[in-house]
């Protein structure tokens, strides 16, 4: 079975918030074939020290380097198109055209979608999707925006 993983951090056994991914990722890549398709928001000269544990556990491993922006000017620059910030600052132009070339290129059973940021990624009709959600972002979101007093934060 081949699975693609799509996940909005690099994987780290190092990291808070890549830990939980990584080890998916070694459970998943110690029974099926893996591919990982992630995002860097650090320089390009700092990614190959933290991918080489991951490109042992999937193949091929495809890092999308992002320049991280002023999180309240992004803020700022969705409440004029009127989207939400956090599912903007997810979804990457990039990152849909390294989905559609994997998925073209190769035959993957599943696409495992780590976290809901990540699932509004389009596929092909047929393939089997995956996601993974283990917070519950739907009531953080909705607790931000009941208890928010500054308008701009509820984008």
């Amino acid at each position: 079975m081949r699975i693609l993983v799509v996940s909005p951090y690099i994987p780290s056994p190092m990291s808070v918030a890549s830990t939980r991914i990584y080890y998916l990722l070694k459970a998943l890549a110690s029974q099926y074939s893996v591919s990982l398709l992630t995002v860097s928001y650090t320089t390009e000269s700092a990614m190959p020290s933290s991918t080489s544990l991951i490109e042992r556990l999937a193949h091929p491993v495809r890092v999308i380097a992002q320049p991280e922006l002023s999180k309240r000017w992004q803020q700022l620059m969705n409440v004029g198109c009127g989207k939400s910030y956090i599912l903007k600052s997810h979804f990457l132009i990039e990152m849909q055209e390294a989905i559609d070339a994997l998925v073209a290129r190769e035959h993957y059973d599943a696409v495992f979608y780590e976290s809901v940021l990540v699932a509004s990624y389009r596929l092909t009709e047929g393939v089997k999707i995956i996601n993974d959600q283990h917070n519950i972002e739907h009531e953080l979101r909705l607790r931000t925006y009941q208890h928010e007093k500054a308008w701009v934060r509820m984008c």
